[in-house]
Formats: C-alpha cells, structure tokens, sequence
C-alpha cells in the first residue's frame, strides 16, 4: 500500500530526488511534461514544464549551485525530437 500518491498525468519515466533537499522530486511525465513535486505530509505540484514536444525521459538537478540558491537549475530532454532543455525551478 502506498505511503502518498500524486497523479502527474503521464506516464512516469523519470524519477530524481534533489540533491540536497529530500522534499523535492523531479518527475518525467512522458507525455506530460516534467513536475517538481514537494513530498512532505501531502504531495504538491510546486513547477512544471511543459515545452518539450516529444516523451519526457530523462530529467537532473545541477549539483554545483549554492544549496542557498533563489532557483535551482534543471536539465530535462526528450525521446523522439533529441533536445534538452535548461531551465529554472523556483524554491517554494
């Protein structure tokens, strides 16, 4: 029996804890995008990226930014159309 669940959407591909804050997990949707969940009493969407235009498949935080960081730098890319994108996830 699971513990909490969070529908993203999609397909889960994808799962990467944050490196340094054990409340955040970055989730490849497949076919709906990449979701940063907050994991704590409940689970909450805090981010979510949508301009991929092919499967979310593989996803990771930046591991050499100050953990006192505003945002923190992801990495996400996708299957069929072979880009990557670089983007920001704003601390809740």
């Amino acid at each position: 029996m699971p513990v909490q669940e969070y529908n993203v959407g999609g397909g889960v591909w994808r799962l990467k804890w944050h490196p340094n804050d054990a409340t955040q997990l970055l989730v490849g949707a497949m076919y709906n995008g990449f979701h940063v969940l907050d994991v704590g009493e409940k689970v909450a969407c805090s981010a979510s990226f949508m301009d991929h235009t092919s499967i979310a498949y593989g996803a990771d935080w930046c591991q050499s930014q100050k953990p006192d960081s505003e945002d923190m730098l992801v990495g996400t890319c996708s299957f069929y159309d072979h880009v990557v994108h670089v983007w920001r996830n704003p601390k809740t």
